[in-house]
């Protein structure tokens, strides 16, 4: 299952930043992978010893694919500085740069927070709304659209993928919400051509068919090299296309 969503993720990358240089352009194929991937997350963040070591290595994992996650979407020539700019001037306008789009590790992480925020026997309720609504809150403020993600994922922890029905329900509202979200605040003005441009996006709903088949495959649990080598894919396929766009200078 994971080889299926890095390879819609890596389709997905292609189109839009290695043929088409078009961050707007959305492959079919390629909306699979998110589900599939806060589906993993779910399950990774019921089944660990220790989420605090798991949202660790998702941290570790995003900060270490953020400069080439930069790299591929925007190009290192977008790159300028402030003629006659100080060195103070010069560190703000790299960290600004780096950080202006989040890569998907992030997303990960804002996803397993929410989780343990919600599931904890811990937090009463009320801190509970306070502390996700403050989670979600921050989250959009670095990275719009990020909240159907983190939703997508408390589904799947609370929703077994047995119940088919009731998570393709779930699902369908989740996209639906987002879809409707995307063309009141993207472009007020054509709200009617945001949301035609988003709705594939349904095509995200695809995934569920996947994740219930592999669900009842029984797998090994991975030993640390097989995790390595997971963590490893997503950096290097981002390093990878930023090679291919400086070959053809699409940057």
């Amino acid at each position: 299952m994971l080889i299926i969503a890095y390879l819609s993720m890596f389709v997905d990358h292609v189109f839009k930043f290695a043929i088409t240089a078009n961050m707007q352009h959305n492959p079919i194929f390629g909306r699979i992978a998110m589900p599939i991937f806060m589906y993993m997350l779910a399950m990774g963040i019921k089944r660990t010893k220790s989420k605090g070591k798991y949202c660790m290595r998702l941290l570790i994992f995003a900060m270490i694919s953020q400069i080439p996650y930069t790299l591929m979407i925007t190009g290192i020539s977008k790159l300028k500085f402030i003629e006659g700019a100080d060195i103070f001037n010069k560190i703000n306008t790299v960290i600004v740069f780096f950080t202006q789009n989040l890569n998907i590790g992030f997303e990960l992480l804002f996803a397993a927070l929410l989780i343990i925020i919600i599931s904890s026997k811990k937090i009463d309720k009320m801190d509970k709304i306070i502390m996700g609504a403050l989670l979600i809150l921050g989250a959009e403020l670095l990275g719009s659209g990020i909240w159907h993600r983190l939703a997508l994922a408390v589904m799947f922890y609370y929703i077994d993928i047995k119940d088919f029905k009731r998570i393709t329900v779930a699902m369908i509202l989740i996209v639906t919400s987002y879809i409707l979200f995307k063309g009141v605040t993207v472009a007020p003005n054509a709200v009617y051509k945001t949301i035609e441009l988003y709705s594939l996006e349904y095509w995200s709903i695809a995934a569920l068919p996947i994740i219930y088949y592999y669900s009842k495959v029984k797998t090994k649990k991975p030993n640390k090299i097989m995790q390595l080598i997971k963590y490893s894919i997503y950096p290097l396929h981002l390093i990878i296309i930023d090679i291919v766009r400086v070959y053809l200078n699409l940057m």
